[in-house]
């Protein structure tokens, strides 16, 4: 089924035979896509999604009942989002099972973003983009001024940025307002973000061009020829873009080439950049080359059928599906220790940037701005009811026709510090009001947590590991029930640790709402880790009350029925 062919070449060899080949029942036109564990997730046209095995044994499938487009990536928490072309989105997690579906009512065929707080962002083919939270329920949607060109992609602070076919760039806030909108020459393509923020994107008139979004303005505009796909972004911010005509280009931040490397075949999409400096790039005349960091070719593999956009996964292999039905894994190097490394940023196509931010304090960066200056004032206040104040009107904000404006950077940080004042190291020695357990604390975590999403994750986790309050404890495990997720497990084994170290007179209240944290983790995930199991056998026939205990109970009888 194979044919392979090496470049003789003294700068290296070819791959030999595939690590292996997975066939399914039709054609596969999407990038595979890998999961935190490793698995790897493939969508063929026999409308089934599969789950590999880093070693390539199937794990299970799960049957897509609509047709499918490349609407499809994984969460920060293991769950796989796959759009279908009748608009409907299902959210299957890692065990094979679905767990929620949302319907946009429109065709949904480019690749999700998933931002930092696990919010899926879709841009519907007529024109709409969704922002779902990671269980499942609209946070808002907004109308584009034309059809989305190319998927959306998402900074770090949750801004995102989408090609539209008008011919422009568009740039929204994390709430959905338009920040601003660029014409560019041609359609974008989906874009990439360096580590300091600036925007590169190609076009289909040929275009490479490095815009910032601050101002924004474009810095510079280079001619590559044909469709110029996303580049991806290595060490010093130099880019590596494939285009059409056959050709990859490195590019340094000034704009200026550094080198051309002809392949003689068109590319099937973006090339991927490996942690050893290699360039891997798959083409539509069924060749997968490697190149080196300086343009030449290392090694040149023929395989059969037309192969899809390339992945390379954390375990240093590459991942292709191709038109004869199959999808390859070779041997190969992890991605890049880099802003933007592959085409979708990572191995799990969230589309989302992970870059640091400037060292600057939010003080510094909102100095001028007069609802930073005003809500700085009543949360710093040092009196309760200013605090409660500002409290009440985030959740206005949150609640009322601004919507998700409540998600603005420095609500979240003014928020962030009221519930974990006593946990955060940069604050250890501020002078600050709140001490301990206190209701507005407990308001401030809970708020936090229904607008950070998945963001709000490690905080909770360290006040699990780290606050000295055992109320805030609870106010924690109660957050994390409400999340229904736990993405590294560290936080089911954190109550675990607390239920197993109670001793004689365990707090009811903590053990209840770990209880319920659990129960809701399994219900949305499908698994619970073996602390977790143990530590709700030990609450049901340990000394807590009745009603905690039936709990507990109730929790196991559902763990049962969804394992």
């Amino acid at each position: 089924m194979l044919v392979m062919f090496a470049l003789c070449s003294p700068i290296g060899a070819d791959p030999g035979e595939p690590l292996w080949r997975f066939v399914t029942g039709g054609r596969i036109r999407s990038f595979p896509a890998v999961g935190w564990d490793g698995s790897v997730y493939v969508l063929s046209d026999d409308r089934f999604l599969y789950a590999l095995t880093p070693s390539g044994e199937q794990r299970w499938r799960y049957y897509l009942e609509e047709r499918l487009g490349d609407c499809f990536a994984v969460g920060y928490d293991g769950m796989v989002y796959v759009g279908y072309k009748s608009g409907e989105v299902v959210a299957v997690h890692g065990y094979g099972r679905k767990v929620w579906r949302y319907d946009t009512a429109q065709p949904l065929t480019l690749s999700p973003a998933v931002r930092s707080d696990g919010g899926i962002c879709l841009a519907a083919d007529r024109g709409t983009l969704f922002v779902i939270n990671h269980t499942g329920t609209l946070l808002w949607k907004r109308t584009l001024p034309a059809p989305p060109a190319s998927a959306p992609v998402a900074d770090a602070d949750n801004m995102l940025f989408v090609g539209l076919k008008n011919g422009e760039l568009a740039a929204l806030e994390p709430w959905g307002d338009m920040k601003w909108r660029l014409k560019l020459a041609g359609t974008p393509v989906a874009p990439a973000i360096d580590g300091d923020g600036r925007i590169y994107v190609g076009t289909s008139a040929g275009f490479l061009y490095a815009i910032d979004p601050l101002v924004p303005k474009i810095v510079w505009r280079l001619t590559l020829g044909g469709v110029v796909f996303t580049p991806v972004i290595g060490a010093g911010e130099t880019l590596y873009a494939a285009s059409s005509t056959g050709k990859v280009t490195s590019i340094d931040r000034s704009g200026r080439t550094l080198w051309t490397a002809r392949l003689g075949e068109s590319p099937s999409g973006p090339c991927a950049l490996g942690s050893g400096g290699t360039i891997f790039a798959a083409t539509r005349g069924s060749s997968l080359f490697a190149l080196d960091g300086s343009g030449k070719v290392k090694w040149k593999v023929g395989v059969k059928g037309i192969l899809t956009q390339l992945t390379l996964s954390p375990q240093a292999k590459l991942y292709a599906g191709s038109s004869d039905w199959a999808v390859y894994a070779f041997p190969a190097e992890k991605p890049a220790a880099a802003a933007w490394p592959v085409s979708r940023h990572d191995a799990s196509h969230t589309g989302a940037s992970s870059r640091s931010f400037e060292s600057l304090s939010m003080e510094e960066r909102y100095a001028n701005d007069p609802d930073f200056i005003y809500f700085q004032s009543l949360f710093l206040s040092g009196d309760a009811e200013l605090m409660q104040k500002g409290l009440d009107e985030i959740r206005s904000l949150h609640g009322g026709a601004g919507g998700i404006k409540a998600q603005k950077v420095y609500l979240l940080y003014f928020l962030r510090r009221m519930a974990g004042f006593t946990v955060i190291e940069e604050e250890k020695t501020m002078k600050f009001p709140l001490r301990g357990y206190s209701e507005i604390r407990r308001q401030a975590c809970t708020l936090y947590t229904e607008l950070a999403g998945l963001g709000a994750y490690p905080l909770m986790l360290k006040i699990l590991t780290s606050d000295r309050d055992a109320r805030m404890k609870a106010v924690a495990a109660y957050c994390l029930g409400r999340l229904k997720s736990d993405p590294t497990g560290e936080a089911v084994a954190a109550m675990a640790r607390l239920i197993r170290t109670a001793g004689a007179r365990p707090d009811d209240t903590f053990a209840r709402e770990a209880v319920i944290a659990m129960e809701n983790i399994v219900r949305y995930r499908g698994r619970l880790p073996r602390e977790g199991v143990q530590a709700l056998l030990a609450i049901s026939d340990g000394p807590y009350s009745a009603a905690v205990r039936r709990l507990a109970g109730d929790a196991l009888a559902a763990l049962g029925r969804k394992n």
